[in-house]
């Protein structure tokens, strides 16, 4: 019955934004607040795509995981989903797949909380640990949604418009430095297109102990040719790392992006999370556009030819980007 919820809202939830409608929201969900907080940022989705002339269609979402957690006064549901969609950038229509992970908890088959786990980790983690009272997810409910800080960002998505295209010019200055390494990069876009969404077994997958990315990464890399040293090798804290591997690629003659032009496929992308507040999550760049967006590859949260502009700035708020 739960599973069949889900289904049904999942339905509905993935509908565009139209003008301010609920969507029929109402059916599935208990709060207004939080059907206003979907729908503010329903509403910045559709006018940031509008602005960088993209478009998402086709959404579909299959249910891959469940549990169950049941206390006396609600039901929590931790869900892992796959989503896919079509995304149209420069006139071309691209494929992307996610898996993605929400935490619903729910009371008389209404749904009083709902949260993305790569939106609000630590507020994921916090709640799907801690099985909070009914009186807690309330207070959540009236002091924890940020609608407020939602009007903001889609009364100023200009600003974030300005950043993203700064980024992108900032990104792509040239340096003039060689690396020490030349890598396959047709190698490593085909390594992290087979094994974004399904992981390599052959290596340890580190999902449940602090995220799977920059371990996936380093894969990549030494699949495109990059050495085993007695510093980078599977599982020194260079190959796992955000942090450590960025200054190891430095250390070996990488830089951030050598082309005046757009960042080129197989690139390294890293990104600053807002919620945590420093450079937590790494991925790698399998196509660029000649408007400076792109697509990519990374796990925890795996993802497949994921368009960057879907994350940032919004989610992540800073980026850097090392060129193979």
């Amino acid at each position: 019955m739960l599973r069949l919820f889900l289904y049904r809202f999942i339905n509905t939830f993935k509908e565009p934004y139209k003008n301010g409608r609920y969507n029929k929201l109402n059916e599935f969900i208990s709060n207004k607040d939080l059907i206003d907080f979907i729908m503010l940022k329903k509403k910045f989705q559709s006018l940031w795509r509008s602005k960088l002339n993209t478009i998402v269609h086709k959404n579909n979402y299959t249910l891959k995981k469940l549990k169950i957690i049941k206390t006396d006064n609600y039901v929590m549901l931790l869900s892992k989903f796959h989503h896919s969609f079509s995304f149209i950038d420069s006139s071309v229509e691209h494929t992307c797949k996610e898996e993605i992970e929400y935490l619903f908890i729910i009371k008389d088959m209404k749904i009083l909380y709902m949260c993305n786990k790569e939106e609000s980790p630590i507020e994921y983690d916090s709640l799907a640990r801690n099985f909070p009272s009914e009186k807690d997810i309330l207070i959540r409910l009236k002091n924890n949604l940020p609608i407020q800080l939602w009007y903001k960002n889609v009364r100023d998505i200009n600003l974030f418009y300005e950043k993203f295209l700064d980024n992108t010019l900032d990104i792509n200055r040239d340096n003039n430095v060689q690396s020490n390494f030349s890598l396959d990069k047709k190698k490593m876009i085909e390594y992290a297109q087979q094994y974004a969404l399904i992981p390599n077994k052959a290596y340890k997958n580190f999902d449940s102990d602090g995220g799977d990315c920059t371990n996936f990464i380093s894969q990549c890399l030494h699949f495109g040719g990059l050495p085993l040293s007695l510093t980078w090798k599977p599982y020194t804290t260079t190959w796992i790392r955000v942090n450590e591997l960025y200054y190891f690629l430095l250390e070996n003659g990488f830089r951030k992006t050598s082309s005046s032009l757009h960042t080129q496929p197989a690139a390294i992308i890293q990104f600053h999370s807002i919620k945590k507040g420093f450079f937590s999550h790494s991925g790698i760049i399998t196509e660029t556009f000649p408007d400076g967006n792109c697509l990519y590859c990374c796990h925890s949260f795996n993802k497949l030819n994921y368009p960057l502009s879907e994350v940032y700035p919004l989610i992540y708020d800073k980026i850097r980007i090392i060129n193979i």
